[in-house]
Parts: C-alpha cells; structure tokens; sequence
C-alpha cells in the first residue's frame, strides 16, 4: 500500500488516458494522509504543466521541493518550466539548487551556465 512508484504509474496511465481527476486523485493515496510522497507531489505538478496550468505546476513543484528540497528532478523541472516562462530569477534560483545538489553534474553546471 505504500509503493509510490505503483501510484505514480497509475496517475500516469490515467492522465494518458484523460481521465485527469482520477489521475490527481491518483497522487494523494489515502494511505499517505497529509504526508503525499514528494514524488507524487512532483507528478500531479507535472500533470498541471502538460495540461497548460503553468503558474499551478510552478507552484505545486515549488511545494515539492519545499518538501524535500534535495529533490533534484523537482529543481530541475521547476528550471527548465521557469526559463520556458522566462522567469530569469527564479530559473536561476532552481540552477544553483541543481548545482548544489550535484556541484560537479553536466547538467547542473549548463543549467547555471545558461540562467546566468
């Protein structure tokens, strides 16, 4: 009952099958509480993004790493959705998160390269 991955599965099959609020509903399995996985927390930001609620999956992924902030594939959705947005601080606020996380990372270190 506790295996994220089973549910980040099913909320992607539901959201590749339209069925949008299942696929929500899908990253708040009941057996958490209040206590959503930031993995599931990241899917259902990633959900809001591919269904063009931009500002709602910023936000939704900054809770993430709110969450966890050594989550390195949050920070790094929340930097290449904030340069799409052309939000230069906050694209470089998430690069030099990458960078931190993994200082000497290929793709931490041409994030921070490109948002600077």
């Amino acid at each position: 009952p506790r295996a994220v991955d089973a549910y980040d599965q099913q909320a992607v099959a539901l959201y590749r099958a339209g069925r949008i609020d299942e696929a929500i509903a899908a990253c708040h399995p009941p057996v958490f509480g209040d206590q959503v996985p930031v993995d599931l927390q990241a899917r259902e930001a990633w959900m809001e993004w591919e269904r063009g609620a931009r500002q709602r999956a910023v936000q939704k992924m900054r809770a993430a790493v709110t969450t966890d902030p050594s989550y390195y594939g949050g920070w790094g959705c929340l930097a290449d959705w904030l340069d799409q947005l052309d939000d230069t601080q906050g694209y470089l606020e998430a690069a030099r998160m990458l960078v931190r996380l993994d200082p000497q990372g290929e793709r931490a270190l041409g994030t921070l390269a490109n948002a600077l």
